[in-house]
């Protein structure tokens, strides 16, 4: 196994960050909500009432955002929400 060094894991970011994704143009405003939210450190329970929409929307905005942007995780939703400026980092 590969030691996790900074140089290691820059290629590794990289690699993954270099896809074909949809620009957020593509998204809508729901969408957009959900990525900014899923930047925080809040519970996807506690979306629904800040998104004003009911709890079974924010789990199928979720799968649909997974299948969008082809990540597997609430990290990946993340890392396509900083590196296009729908949230920023710090």
């Amino acid at each position: 196994m590969q030691e996790a060094t900074p140089s290691y894991l820059s290629k590794i970011m990289e690699e993954n960050l270099i896809t074909d994704k949809p620009a957020v143009a593509d998204l809508s405003e729901r969408e957009i909500a959900f990525l900014q939210l899923a930047c925080t450190d809040l519970p996807y329970k506690a979306f629904a009432p800040l998104m004003q929409v009911n709890p079974r929307m924010v789990e199928t905005t979720r799968d649909k955002l997974f299948r969008k942007l082809e990540v597997r995780s609430r990290v990946g939703l993340a890392v396509y929400a900083v590196k296009n400026g729908i949230h920023r980092a710090g």
